[in-house]
């Protein structure tokens, strides 16, 4: 073993991996608060296995794609179909389409599922990778005003409640509920169930049951969030 130098010692813990183990997930490299910890899954089916299940509630379900999203091995495969502003909202024929109101998104209660932006073109998601400490997929998520028209869709589909649309003045129109639907595949020959996927979902749609990671991944992020 390669010793460091004791004023090293005094600044980082010496780190020992014991490779025979570890399956390359790269939720350690996620945690780190200085990066100081990379991971290359390149050969990672390759690695030793995790005994796990992931179970998957299909009622509680919406689909969105935040579990794909956050999934550190790319073991989740999403498709959602979300039906779109244009095709809900129906304005009166020959009636003016101006309204006033007001939106917000509190970013603190979103969760980046992406929904209001597979509804509506007015509000857009500023992407980004997962990391600690809550894992969120996102920055940021910004609204064109100019093309909002205070119909209220987002607000509905929301599933963390984080948009609030006040609307002022409402052109004479008719406005259908959103719909979703979808499905979900999991890879579990790339799944290492550390538990993202169950910790980030926000209709407690997924569990995951593993002796390895999940208990501590799923409980850091609820601690950090």
């Amino acid at each position: 073993m390669r010793c460091m130098p004791d004023m090293l010692l005094d600044k980082a813990p010496l780190i020992m991996i014991d490779e025979s183990r570890c399956v390359v997930c790269p939720i350690c490299s996620s945690i780190c608060p200085t990066h100081a910890l990379k991971v290359n899954i390149e050969g990672a089916i390759e690695m030793p296995k995790v005994k796990g299940k992931i179970s998957i509630d299909r009622g509680k379900c919406i689909p969105c794609h935040l579990c794909e999203r956050v999934c550190p091995r790319e073991a989740i495969r999403v498709e959602v179909k979300v039906s779109r502003k244009d095709e809900l909202v129906k304005y009166h024929e020959g009636s003016p389409r101006e309204a006033e109101g007001r939106i917000t998104v509190d970013l603190d209660k979103c969760c980046y599922c992406g929904l209001c932006e597979d509804l509506c073109e007015a509000l857009k998601v500023v992407w980004t990778r997962p990391e600690a400490p809550g894992f969120k997929p996102g920055l940021t998520v910004m609204v064109n005003e100019e093309l909002c028209d205070y119909c209220g869709l987002c607000e509905k589909i929301c599933p963390t409640r984080a948009i609030k649309v006040e609307c002022y003045k409402s052109p004479p129109r008719t406005v259908e509920d959103p719909h979703i639907e979808g499905s979900i595949k999991v890879d579990e020959d790339l799944c290492v169930y550390c538990g993202l996927c169950a910790a980030v979902c926000p209709v407690d749609a997924v569990s995951c049951d593993s002796a390895s990671t999940v208990g501590y991944v799923q409980l850091y992020v609820q601690w950090t969030q």
